[in-house]
């Protein structure tokens, strides 16, 4: 679940993890799917096919094949993005909990069961525990932020905005962490 640039940013993942365990996630910036490659961890590692070693090849085998949802946390200018990968069957396996349905978690044996509150049972892995905290610790704690990206890109897809204005709406919500209210809602709200 763990990435992030290196381009002085030996910190980030250590920050991220003491403020997630600590019950604050960083503020999130954007969500996408994604099927990185080896060449695309190594280019993010900054590197060049000459200056590959067998631990930077390794490293980026285990992305394989699959998709990835991407949560993006950003953490200034000065400082570096953090990326928490999780692959995208995990996040269908859990898409309730994302629904914010009522769950509880329970050990039985050596394994462990999510049980939904009407009455679904999903077998789940030590890491899909750990996917949970982490999907929970967000989704309680910026519901405006993620509705925010997820309706920008429904405005982009619907052709609604441009892709010049969805770019500016994107660089001002990172950077700035403003949020364009439209005026109806701006009235509504009077």
């Amino acid at each position: 679940m763990r990435w992030e640039y290196k381009d002085r940013g030996k910190n980030a993942i250590a920050d991220f993890w003491k403020s997630f365990w600590s019950g604050n996630v960083p503020r999130i910036v954007d969500i996408w799917v994604e099927q990185p490659t080896v060449n695309d961890y190594l280019k993010r590692l900054g590197k060049y096919p000459e200056e590959i070693s067998d631990a930077d090849i390794r490293l980026g085998e285990e992305f394989g094949d699959d998709e990835y949802v991407v949560f993006d946390f950003y953490r200034g200018i000065m400082h570096v993005d953090v990326y928490v990968y999780i692959p995208v069957k995990q996040m269908k396996k859990l898409q309730k909990v994302i629904d914010c349905k009522p769950y509880k978690i329970e050990k039985v044996d050596e394994r462990y069961v999510l049980r939904y509150r009407d009455g679904e049972e999903v077998e789940i892995t030590v890491e899909d525990v750990e996917v949970i905290k982490f999907l929970d610790a967000l989704v309680n704690s910026q519901p405006e932020n993620i509705e925010y990206i997820k309706r920008l890109k429904e405005q982009l897809l619907s052709g609604k905005l441009t892709p010049r204005d969805y770019i500016l709406r994107m660089f001002d919500y990172k950077f700035f962490g403003k949020k364009k209210v439209s005026k109806l809602n701006q009235r509504k709200s009077l």
